[in-house]
């Protein structure tokens, strides 16, 4: 089969001509046939296989913990592809474009501890899928008697330890994020970035509430010892529920930046594994269980899964409930699902005890909230001439703001500080952002408004009466929106009247109310005809069941 063996050539040209030939070859099993022809081109090395790249063992020499070079002299032929990467954002003036390298077939020459190795990296197609392996080549000692000191059950020791080492590199997070997407796990150094700044000063809870989800994540990584003489397994479940835009993700966001922040041998790093999609060709179901297999594996850690809702559907709930609580050992898993409707969820995920058993409820902010997170606007000022704003003023934005969520009232501090940096004065007829500015708010502002609206709408739709006739709210009834609403009367202490940015923010505020509002109508509308067609379909199994 492999012709070219019989020419003249060095030994990582007889390998290149080998994989070339492997491509327009059907070939039952091409890894195991380079593995073949890389074996006979280096007589003198002991050769393993890794069957897969999962191990970066590039990343670590890139470290700093080995050195790689790629062999690119001496007429060495592989096959490397030119990638060129984007600047990670167009908005960051430090962030620029650059160049980088996918090679289906390449050759290092790689030096680790002492000892220098030689690395293939072979990619290759079999059965419709993309497959790829490392080739670690380890030089032999002259002599039977040398080659029984480094060789041992056909395993070379030094190959062995850096397998070691790298495995145990590739194990733990280098500013990284382990995000589960497109049914494979990756790491996030982008996540990482998103949430590496959040900390607990911007959760703005109920000092209970807070103080609460803080003890019971990080006592659980604490207790691990008290599980143990309890005799009960060492896991646990928390779901973050309730209305949009009241701080679940911030909350997550601030745990995981917590948990990855410990040190010292009692309390050490949590790793944090983000679940984004469960969507497989395989089924939701192979999903599910390479997501247990990797918490297992990093355990302990924290198993985000954001939007349980839509996660978890019928037909993957019991395959997903019997990894949470089946055969096989979850200990030092706590997993932490939100939701801004938990009733979609079966009570079998929220009910039973020793799934999720903890649940913390995000409602509207009270006023001590609000001024709470006018005081953390305000804190971002300090030790500046940008903006006036006095501390008094905290209390009147809590006032004008009643019934906002924190993703409203953070809206309302952008467009506003917006205006005061365009040198507006609140006195203007009609002062708006731009509909560029507003274009990404307003999307949200129907789901914010959407729950609300369907509380609305469900207490105007048919309810079933104890006979299970359905009984309409009356005849040629209607789901109206709710009234709309006004701002709130604030009596405006004299030393903050002329203060251009609450003038600004009450302007603004009117503004927004009118979109709440718009957005409020359409979301009962559409919650309407939802629970309308409900109705129809409970009379007709009340009349069938007659």
């Amino acid at each position: 089969m492999f012709r070219h063996l019989l020419l003249p050539l060095h030994s990582h040209q007889k390998v290149f001509h080998a994989w070339r030939e492997l491509k327009s070859e059907k070939v039952a099993d091409p890894g195991f046939s380079m593995e073949q022809v890389i074996r006979d081109a280096h007589p003198n090395h002991h050769l393993t296989r890794l069957p897969n790249t999962s191990l970066e063992l590039l990343e670590y020499a890139s470290a700093g913990h080995a050195t790689a070079r790629r062999v690119t002299e001496g007429g060495f032929q592989a096959e490397v592809w030119r990638v060129y990467c984007p600047p990670s954002s167009r908005v960051d003036a430090k962030a620029s474009s650059a160049l980088d390298e996918e090679a289906a077939l390449a050759r290092w020459n790689y030096s680790w501890d002492g000892t220098d190795f030689v690395v293939y990296k072979v990619c290759w197609s079999s059965g419709g899928c993309w497959a790829s392996a490392f080739f670690i080549l380890a030089p032999m000692p002259p002599g039977q008697a040398g080659a029984d000191n480094v060789v041992v059950g056909g395993h070379h020791r030094r190959t062995d330890a850096l397998i070691l080492a790298v495995g145990d590199y590739s194990r733990e997070l280098h500013d990284e994020i382990h995000v589960f997407d497109a049914m494979r796990w990756t790491k996030s150094k982008s996540l990482w970035r998103s949430v590496r700044s959040a900390t607990w000063d911007d959760v703005i809870l109920d000092p209970a509430v807070k103080a609460g989800i803080m003890a019971d994540v990080e006592g659980f990584f604490d207790s691990r010892a008290m599980y143990a003489r309890l005799k009960v397994p060492w896991k646990r479940g928390v779901i973050l529920h309730g209305v949009p835009g009241n701080g679940k993700t911030m909350t997550i966001k601030a745990l995981i930046n917590s948990l990855a922040a410990r040190r010292g041998e009692k309390t050490p790093p949590v790793h944090a594994l983000y679940v984004k999609s469960l969507d497989s060709r395989r089924g939701s179901k192979s999903s599910i269980k390479s997501i247990f297999d990797m918490a297992r594996l990093v355990a302990p850690c924290l198993l985000i899964f954001e939007d349980l809702d839509s996660l978890v559907a019928d037909e993957t709930k019991a395959y997903f409930l019997n990894e949470v609580d089946g055969l096989e050992s979850n200990d030092g898993i706590l997993m932490v699902g939100s939701t801004n409707h938990i009733d979609r969820l079966d009570p079998a995920v929220t009910k039973r005890p020793s799934r999720f058993d903890r649940k913390y409820h995000y409602q509207l902010p009270r006023h001590v909230e609000r001024a709470e997170y006018a005081r953390y606007w305000r804190r971002k000022f300090e030790g500046t001439d940008d903006v006036d704003f006095p501390d008094e003023a905290c209390e009147i934005i809590a006032q004008m703001t009643e019934g906002y969520s924190f993703a409203y009232m953070k809206e309302l501090f952008i467009t506003s500080l917006l205006e005061l940096a365009r040198g507006k004065t609140g006195e203007e007829e009609g002062t708006v952002v731009s509909a560029e500015e507003m274009a990404a708010a307003k999307a949200a502002e129907k789901l914010y408004a959407a729950s609300d609206a369907e509380q609305a709408a469900a207490r105007a739709v048919s309810v079933a009466t104890e006979s299970g006739e359905p009984k309409d709210s009356g005849a040629g009834s209607t789901n109206e929106a709710p009234a709309k609403r006004t701002m709130t009367e604030i009596t405006v202490p004299e030393s903050l009247r002329s203060n251009l940015l609450l003038r600004i923010m009450r302007k603004q505020a009117e503004l927004l109310l009118s979109q709440i509002d718009s957005a409020s109508a359409e979301a009962v509308e559409k919650v309407a005809v939802g629970n309308n067609n409900q109705v129809l379909g409970t009379r007709m199994a009340v009349k069938m069941r007659k």
